[in-house]
């Protein structure tokens, strides 16, 4: 831990600033928020030349490894004990454990819907599943896959169009009823006319 800290102090803002993008390439949580670890994650996944300069100075210190995996060159932390004794990633797991989570939860559940063939039951429905995943789209921290990202863009497509044609069916409900309101008064008036008339027809008998 000290010792990641020691390169960290040495590396420029810009590269500093790059940490919790790593970070959230690395760190995995269990969908149910308890068990940390980290993955492999190919070097194309960085997004600029500050995350790259910030991994090559961990590399070059031994604290990450590069290798490649297939003719895919990826990077990863030397030793998941690094998760447990480096304070400022086990204070950025602490802060992100919700989302962290959450994006395990995505994971699955885009992993899933891909696999069996996009189905439209496989979706997001509404509620809690879909309103992490659309958190974690806009938070900006998080590099989603472009599985997960078509995944939360047709299930919010979706919910959007239920949206629209309950408000449409609510629209209509309300029409009918409006519209029989209206009936009905004519209806009344019809028959109070009609009894005005038969009266005035029985008192000139």
């Amino acid at each position: 831990g000290q010792r990641a800290e020691q390169v960290v102090l040495g590396l420029e803002d810009a590269q500093r600033a790059a940490l919790p993008h790593i970070m959230s390439l690395l760190i995995v949580l269990s969908s149910d928020g308890v068990n940390v670890s980290s993955q492999r994650v190919p070097w194309a996944a960085l997004r600029d030349q500050h995350a790259h300069g910030a991994v090559a100075a961990l590399v070059e210190s031994r604290l990450f490894v590069s290798d490649l995996v297939g003719n895919t060159p990826v990077f990863g932390i030397a030793h998941d004990a690094i998760l447990r004794r480096w304070p400022r990633m086990t204070a950025w797991i602490a802060a992100h454990r919700n989302a962290l989570a959450a994006r395990s939860r995505l994971a699955l559940h885009a992993g899933r819907w891909r696999d069996e063939g996009r189905l439209a039951d496989l979706l997001l429905p509404r509620g809690k599943l879909l309103d992490e995943a659309v958190e974690l789209r806009e938070a900006g921290v998080w590099s989603l896959t472009a599985d997960e990202h078509e995944l939360i863009r047709m299930s919010d497509r979706r919910v959007r169009q239920r949206d629209r044609l309950r408000m449409a069916a609510m629209g209509l409900i309300v029409l009918l009823a409006v519209l029989a309101s209206g009936l009905g008064a004519n209806a009344l008036l019809a028959k109070r006319a009609a009894e005005a008339r038969r009266i005035e027809a029985e008192s000139l008998m």
